[in-house]
């Protein structure tokens, strides 16, 4: 009976309560230099004592609870704009403030690791942020060509495999690529291809160094790199084309067309890439070491936007086909064997993201995934030009995957909670995996929070744990902590656990013929290590001139690594046999030191990093047990004259020299060296008709860098260029862009 009573009272005064709250009022922040909403303002309303506090959403929109026509202290802040403080009376319906935006450095929103965005000030956990103008300014047309300036990422090229990556010392395939993120998949010898990225249609790219493993799961040991897409931002018709040239043969073109209307949004994109191959002048003949490459694209995106979250739907597909023309075959000369390599990926995602109610927050992910690689060599009739297929191999990968994200952010600020789950399931299927098809799921559950404490202090755990359907997964914890003990000065600590789980290549791979006998391994266990960094920053932005200076340490401890080695057996057919393998030790450290300096127009980016890796090598007698390091350095400089509308930029970067180990045909380590190179980009844009066309002229790799000398190990692979070198770039090349927006 009691509970009756308490249930009748509590329901009353339920009632009673929702009567005379204040009521809903929506405010709309604007910016006040082009009118696009203002994404992630922090907004307090004070009245009579009482605090209000909201977040805008995606259209820079928050609802705010107090009564029509009533008075209140209103105080809107953001990084990226001049703190807005007055008292203003607000009317029932939608009330628009415009905010100015701040002088100094610019602080991008960053989304990829934060329970809300925030500036990167803000976040607890580093994270690097290359905004749109910065992969204009360097001419880059895919990821590949972005990342190359970046330090502590070191890329390496195949001229049929593609570009990869290895960043703070760990291999490509532990660094997990991102779109909206959405994974990247289709790996080739554990590596995406980032070539095959485009820059089309980048906002902007998040870089993690580190694991991100409780939130992102398998393949972030190493980091990640999250590309986050262009969508429409003001209630406009936007179109749009650009074209691009470069010397060593490279055509591209590209259109989009947007469009944005109250609670509707649409954006169209695609464009068609070609590059017609490329030798140095020491080769001849019908085979060239740059390969013919073509690619075509498209994307399609559609959102709608409503109570406060913004559900949205993302189709893309891209095509590429690489031409690998053999020499004549002796001793006629009249035929000739060809590769072609043809890639296909195709995903379709959709999203729902904005807040449920106030300080609710919700993320949800559900896309579904596909990459095809086919190998066909064809003999061609170098007298006829006829041509049949003499081989054709392929190998197809989907995957169906889902990511929700609640997010609890308290009245405070000072408490942020998040719940969330990951789920995905692959599927692989292929002419070179053991019964032609598998299978694999994993399935995961992570939550974490994050406590503001006395305003210096952050402190953010979290903990990941799951199920696989192949192995078993481990739990994954992390902590990072950010104390801030003067307005000028922010250190960041980060202890995280991470790992990689095999994929299914690793586990049922299968290629056997007359010179290969490579096999999977079922009984492979996940790669787990541990990861520590400690960051001070120091920086001051005033009116007219800002600066900042990064040092920072890390250390990576991975177990039971997993790579390709001999098995010390025989195949029948005298091959040797190859197996992957849990090699146990892997570990890498290093030193970087990033300065940012910005006097009115004059941006200036510097830095060096010296990074380690210790290794044990499978089947080697004398493993060594000592680091081996490599230098880097980088300075960009930008200046910008806006009466002229007129920017200058110069991108230099040095890539020391890499020493490696490697065991020679009695498994005695020996030590080798991949030598260092210089490389220096130029840059100059003009921007006419009111910023609707946009004409850039580029001068890239000045310092003429073709192929890198490598001593030691004659590791260069199949498909690589010279021995005893490997390639890095077609040599010194110009490139124009003309870029026309057409707005309404």
């Amino acid at each position: 009976m009691k509970n009756v009573v308490f249930y009748i009272v509590y329901c009353v005064t339920g009632i009673f309560w929702v009567g005379t709250a204040p009521a809903q009022n929506l405010l709309k922040v604007l910016s006040a230099q082009d009118g696009s909403p203002v994404f992630a303002a922090h907004v307090t309303l004070v009245q009579n004592e009482r605090k209000s506090y909201c977040t805008t959403d995606g259209n820079g929109v928050c609802a705010i609870a107090i009564q029509p026509g009533t008075t209140a202290q209103l105080t809107i802040s953001h990084l990226s704009f001049e703190k807005y403080q007055q008292s203003i009376t607000l009317q029932a319906g939608e009330n628009t403030v415009r905010l100015n935006p701040a002088t100094g450095i610019m602080n991008p929103i960053t989304i990829t690791s934060n329970f809300v965005p925030q500036g990167q000030d803000n976040s607890v956990q580093k994270v690097t942020v290359i905004d749109a103008k910065r992969i204009e300014q360097q001419g880059a047309v895919s990821l590949d060509q972005v990342l190359s300036n970046e330090l502590n990422i070191r890329l390496s090229k195949d001229n049929i495999l593609g570009s990869s990556l290895t960043m703070g010392g760990v291999g490509g395939e532990n660094v997990k690529i991102l779109i909206d993120g959405v994974p990247v998949i289709g790996r080739l010898n554990g590596n995406v291809d980032l070539s095959q990225i485009n820059m089309q249609n980048v906002e902007r790219i998040e870089v993690i160094q580190g694991p991100a493993s409780v939130q992102y799961g398998t393949n972030a040991l190493g980091g990640i790199i999250n590309i986050i897409t262009k969508k429409p931002k003001k209630d406009q018709v936007q179109a749009g084309v650009s074209l691009f040239y470069e010397t060593v043969g490279r055509y591209n073109a590209d259109a989009f067309v947007s469009y944005r209307k109250k609670k509707h949004s649409f954006r169209a994109d695609g464009g068609r890439y070609f590059f017609d191959g490329f030798n140095p002048d020491t080769l001849t003949g019908r085979t060239l070491q740059w390969k013919p490459k073509r690619q075509v694209f498209g994307g399609l995106s559609y959102s709608y936007t409503f109570k406060g979250l913004t559900l949205r739907y993302q189709g893309n597909y891209f095509h590429e086909k690489v031409e690998n023309k053999g020499q004549p075959i002796a001793p006629f000369n009249v035929a000739a064997l060809d590769e072609y390599y043809t890639t296909q990926r195709y995903s379709n995602a959709v999203f729902l993201q904005g807040s449920i109610k106030q300080r609710h927050n919700l993320d949800v992910t559900l896309a579904h995934n596909g990459f095809v690689r086919q190998r066909d060599v064809v003999l061609k009739d170098l007298v006829t030009l006829d041509r049949s297929i003499t081989d054709s191999t392929f190998d197809a990968f989907q995957q169906i995957m889902s990511r929700g994200i609640y997010t609890y952010v308290s009245s405070s600020e000072k408490l942020n909670v998040q719940v969330g789950y990951d789920l995905s399931h692959d599927w692989g299927k292929g002419l070179r995996i053991k019964d032609t098809t598998q299978n694999i799921g994993d399935y995961a559950l992570f939550a974490s929070a994050e406590y503001t404490a006395w305003g210096k202090l952050t402190l953010k755990p979290g903990f990941r744990y799951g199920y696989n359907t192949r192995y078993k997964a481990p739990p994954i914890p992390s902590f990072s902590a950010m104390y801030k003990p003067h307005k000028y000065v922010t250190m960041r600590f980060t202890w995280s656990r991470g790992f990689r789980a095999p994929d299914i290549k690793e586990l049922y791979f299968e290629f056997i013929d007359v010179n290969h006998y490579i096999i999977g391994n079922e009984k492979l266990k996940a790669e787990n290590s541990d990861n520590f960094l400690f960051m001070l920053t120091f920086k001051m932005n005033k009116k007219r001139y800002a600066f900042t200076l990064e040092p920072s340490i890390f250390y990576n401890n991975i177990r039971d690594r997993i790579t390709l080695a001999y098995t010390d057996s025989i195949a029948p057919g005298a091959q040797p046999i190859y197996q992957n393998v849990n090699i146990g030790r892997f570990q890498s450290t290093g030193l970087n030191l990033t300065s940012t300096f910005s006097y009115r127009n004059l941006n200036v980016q510097a830095g060096g990093s010296y990074v380690g890796i210790n290794t044990a090598i499978p089947g080697a007698d004398n493993n060594p047990d000592r680091f081996l390091f490599t230098p880097e350095g980088r300075l960009n400089v930008s200046y910008t004259v806006p009466k002229w509308k007129l920017t200058a930029s110069a991108f230099y970067k040095y890539t020391g020299a890499a020493p490696f180990f490697y065991t020679d045909g009695e498994n005695t380590v020996r030590q080798g060296k991949l030598h260092d190179f210089h490389t220096l980009d130029l840059s100059l844009q003009k921007s006419f008709f009111k910023e609707s066309l946009l004409i850039g002229v580029y001068g890239k790799n000045l310092f003429n860098v073709t192929n890198v000398l490598q001593s030691g190990s004659q590791s260069s692979g199949v498909h690589s260029g010279a021995t005893g070198s490997l390639p890095q770039s077609y040599g010194r090349t110009f490139a124009v862009s003309v870029k026309y927006t057409f707005t309404k």
